[in-house]
């Protein structure tokens, strides 16, 4: 009787591992956020990158509901705004352009199936 019921128990624990582990990954959308200094000011711009296509002089500043520019006192500033709308750090790097210092910050957040990011593939 013991070993029956523990053989009936066995089998359970295994289907039940089995089947969770047939879950789907999460689905993550990546942006980077790149910081500049403005031109005599002590605050930044901030633009954000999801992967899409760049048009020359095309403002590519981060815009609010209204499409008024953001500006951001630090790039902490621009990653508290960003994790305020579920963005979340993933990691950050400098580069330099002439004397200019520009912060990079790649984030990522979870998403639907109608938020998907559109791709070439899509």
């Amino acid at each position: 009787m013991r070993k029956r019921l523990f053989g009936t128990l066995v089998i359970l624990l295994c289907l039940t591992v089995m089947a969770f582990g047939q879950n789907e990954p999460p689905k993550y959308m990546y942006c980077e956020i790149v910081g500049k200094a403005k031109f005599l000011s002590s605050k930044i711009d901030v633009e954000i990158d999801y992967g899409q296509q760049k048009r020359w002089l095309t403002d590519h500043r981060l815009a609010d509901e209204d499409g008024k520019t953001v500006s951001f006192v630090n790039m902490i500033d621009a990653l508290n705004y960003m994790g305020e709308r579920g963005w979340k750090f993933v990691h950050a790097y400098e580069t330099k352009d002439g004397e200019t210092i520009i912060k990079h910050y790649v984030l990522e957040r979870l998403y639907s199936e109608k938020e998907a990011p559109k791709t070439k593939s899509n």
